[in-house]
């Protein structure tokens, strides 16, 4: 393992080898999702004043046991499915990078609390911590969690519309703001 500080609050990220993210200077990186098993590493970053995240496949993170350009092209296929798939609930999608070592999808920021957040819950916190969000959805009124429920559906008929089928669709893919009431769906392999 070893240690790369990146952005230029130099924010520090373990990797199972070394991996150039130069193409991360400009930019503040506030937070990290480096325990993914897809192969991506996902960050929070500030540029101009605004939040985006980038999901990025190049880079060996400690989770990943597959090909890395096996993660990279699947994140370019991805791009495409993204291009197609517009919809309100869905984190919007606003461009694409390739760069000498990897590839990465730039998405607006969008507050929430990810429903599997293993990265800060064990799975008997997760089931049982009331700070967990899992929990905390478990706990909102009735009605609420219903048109939660509604929207997921109606999503997932919008993509069938589509002509796609969701797969690998669990609460990991699901963000909620609970400040705003509002869902958004981060993820989803088609």
């Amino acid at each position: 393992m070893i240690k790369v500080l990146i952005g230029k609050n130099k924010r520090a990220l373990e990797l199972k080898e070394y991996h150039n993210f130069e193409w991360l200077n400009e930019v503040e990186v506030f937070a990290i999702f480096n325990q993914q098993d897809s192969g991506n590493i996902s960050f929070g970053v500030i540029s101009n004043g605004e939040r985006f995240f980038i999901k990025y496949a190049g880079a060996r993170n400690l989770e990943y046991m597959g090909d890395v350009q096996a993660a990279i092209e699947r994140l370019k296929k991805a791009e495409e499915v993204y291009k197609q798939i517009v919809h309100p609930n869905l984190t919007r999608f606003l461009s694409a990078f390739q760069i000498e070592q990897g590839f990465g999808l730039k998405f607006k920021w969008v507050n929430g609390e990810c429903m599997h957040n293993h990265w800060d819950f064990t799975p008997f916190e997760k089931y049982n911590s009331p700070h967990s969000p899992f929990v905390k959805l478990r706990n909102l009124p009735l009605q609420e969690r219903i048109s939660i429920l509604t929207k997921i559906y109606e999503f997932a008929t919008f993509v069938e519309v589509k002509g796609f089928v969701m797969v690998d669709f669990y609460d990991g893919s699901i963000l909620y703001d609970f400040k705003n009431g509002e869902l958004y769906i981060c993820d989803f392999v088609i």
